[in-house]
């Protein structure tokens, strides 16, 4: 099969899922295939060529392309994709908007698989906003209000996000000269333009990463949306925050900018494990060391930007796999624990594995990619010496974090725990949900030995085994002195006051009995408040986003044009 056909596949296979989940006479036999639209990302990642596969026609010239962090990443989705997929069928089995959720599921997973293969700022950004938009179906799903809010502010940060995202990318096109992302870092290290496009990466790809500061989505989309749909959020779909900074900005082309998202991500590990011991919620706790390794691996994108190019293309991605591997391993594990049984316990029991595997024990792919992590950070020569001490006391907090995960959903697994606190899997598991969470945990402890081989693992052992037993005694000394619960969302609450003093609503002015200017003012104001209960109103944002769909396809219409 040629690469062009692999390529195209991985978008277009969970395309026509989603479209088929509409039609009543496929819609059943859709449904069952729905998890298999990841197949063609992880067989793409697999067996087909590093392209680029060009179509001259489309929007403004796609190109899809694999290369050598793409690849890994396009691995990782459809690892995550499809076993997290085969998990959510048995999940929402009797699930009466089964159907519905599929649907964002697909329209998601094609998405985020095609945003990997991307190779042109059009493609890229149309499919990274079909993720995007997508993922909120899978938020708000239950409901319930607390599902809704989580999707409101969800939606509200995307929408930010992206307004920062489509600037840079403009930016870019506007510096290279073309639409080609492969010729972005170049551009952006040379042009005056350079420093502002790459601060609107970092801003608007920090939204989908958890960057500290715009990570409040996490903890409360994670608790309310259903278990697999977590698992991909924080295992496939926030790499799409790192894959932007990766193909974006131009590694060790400013300093300066490394350096600043080095000491951000840095802070955001520490800080999310801080917040993330007061959670009680375990896919709380769980969003929370999303966020923490999020910083990491932003502070091994600012050392590559600060100075050491050369290793970010086999350090990083290789991270994200590790971490996206252990974290959908721990999401679908914490949806068998709650309930009871032996099904339950042997869960959590074997949770500790991928646990170890974020905590960098030895002879986890944790200590494998964490090693070269610090390697890659001692190279750039960004923050002396101190840094690479810091991220392996990061390994001593994840460890702490990841004890505190255990011992709630042991606490949640116990016959008479409330399985409300555990997320919405309060059926009882069966194999169907087993199955695939054993795949992964396979995949999680294969990874080391896949990449490196137990000689290399050997050698580093007697190193990485202080962090995890520093970690644990901490967690011993602290067992009956828990810390005071803070809200999901931390921050969330600041932001709120400070939106609330500068944004009042329009309210309509009294009319004045003169005529004149003050007549056409009142008018306006009426016009004005009428016109935002509309845009409030689903009819009204339904018009709105028409509105807008319509002048977007008529600048890609028009450019399209021109280009030919």
């Amino acid at each position: 099969m040629p690469t062009e056909a692999w390529l195209a596949a991985v978008v277009l296979v969970p395309l026509f899922v989603a479209a088929a989940l509409l039609v009543r006479p496929l819609g059943a036999l859709a449904e069952r295939l729905a998890p298999l639209g990841a197949l063609p990302a992880l067989l793409a990642a697999l067996l087909a060529g590093d392209g680029p596969v060009t179509y001259p026609g489309l929007l403004l010239g796609t190109i899809l392309r694999l290369g050598p962090i793409t690849r890994p990443l396009l691995l990782l989705v459809g690892l995550v994709w499809l076993a997290a997929g085969l998990y959510a069928l048995a999940y929402l089995a009797n699930d009466p908007r089964r159907r519905a959720f599929l649907g964002w599921w697909s329209l998601a997973l094609a998405g985020n698989a095609g945003l990997v293969v991307a190779g042109d700022a059009a493609s890229f950004y149309l499919l990274f906003a079909l993720m995007s938009f997508a993922s909120y179906g899978l938020v708000v799903h239950e409901g319930t209000a607390a599902a809704v809010r989580a999707g409101r502010v969800y939606l509200g940060l995307v929408i930010a996000g992206e307004v920062f995202v489509f600037a840079a990318l403009a930016l870019a096109a506007a510096a290279a000269g073309t639409t080609d992302l492969a010729a972005f870092p170049a551009a952006l290290a040379a042009a005056p333009t350079g420093r502002l496009a790459v601060a609107c990466a970092l801003v608007g790809f920090g939204v989908k990463a958890g960057a500290l500061g715009l990570h409040v989505w996490l903890p409360l989309a994670h608790p309310e949306a259903p278990t697999p749909a977590s698992a991909v959020l924080s295992a496939a779909m926030v790499k799409a925050g790192l894959l932007g900074w990766l193909l974006f900005i131009p590694a060790g082309g400013l300093p300066p900018a490394g350096r600043v998202l080095l000491v951000l991500g840095l802070a955001g590990a520490f800080y999310a494990v801080a917040v993330g011991l007061t959670q009680r919620h375990p896919k709380a706790i769980l969003a929370y060391s999303t966020v923490s390794q999020m910083g990491v691996l932003a502070a091994g994108t600012g050392a590559a930007l600060a100075g050491a190019p050369g290793l970010a293309e086999a350090v990083l991605p290789a991270y994200a796999v590790h971490h996206g591997l252990a974290k959908a391993a721990l999401f679908l594990g914490a949806g068998l624990a709650p309930g009871g049984g032996r099904l339950g316990r042997a869960a959590v029991v074997a949770l500790g594995l991928p646990a170890l595997a974020l905590a960098a024990a030895p002879f986890t792919s944790g200590a494998l990619t964490k090693g070269a992590l610090k390697a890659l950070v001692s190279a750039s020569g960004a923050g002396g010496e101190a840094v690479p001490v810091l991220l392996t006391l990061s390994s001593v907090g994840s460890t702490v974090l990841l004890v505190h995960l255990l011992r709630r959903l042991w606490e949640v697994a116990g016959p008479t725990a409330d399985a409300g606190q555990a997320g919405h899997a309060a059926h009882q598991a069966g194999a169907g949900e087993a199955l695939p969470f054993a795949a992964l945990l396979l995949a999680v402890a294969a990874f080391p030995f896949v990449e490196a081989g137990p000689a290399t693992l050997l050698a580093t052992a007697a190193k990485d085994l202080w962090p995890v037993a520093l970690g644990l005694g901490l967690s011993l000394a602290f067992w009956r002195f828990p810390l005071p619960q803070l809200p999901a969302g931390d921050v969330l609450a600041l932001y709120q006051r400070v939106g609330e003093r500068l944004w009042r609503p329009v309210v309509p002015a009294p009319r004045p009995p003169s005529d004149g200017w003050a007549t056409w003012k009142a008018a306006l104001s009426d016009w004005a408040g009428e016109a935002e209960g509309r845009l409030r109103s689903a009819g009204g944002r339904g018009l709105l986003l028409a509105l807008l769909l319509a002048a977007l396809q008529a600048v890609l219409l028009s450019g399209g044009w021109s280009a030919s």
